[in-house]
């Protein structure tokens, strides 16, 4: 079920916000508050990718 998911999510939306993100997310790093910030933006970049394949978790969860 997690494959069609990702499917669909890709084709109907996904691919293109996660460009978009991408492309903001490289203007931002030009910034001197976005250097900072970037490790993050990536990572939600790459979550709007496949979205069904990942959970986003707590760093407390992670460190359990």
């Amino acid at each position: 079920m997690r494959a069609i998911g990702n499917f669909l999510w890709f084709i109907f939306g996904g691919v293109f916000m996660g460009l978009v993100l991408r492309l903001v997310f490289l203007i931002a790093f030009f910034s001197i508050m976005g250097i900072p910030l970037e490790r993050a933006r990536m990572f939600i970049g790459n979550f709007t990718f496949f979205q069904f394949e990942r959970e986003p978790i707590s760093r407390k969860e992670f460190k359990q």
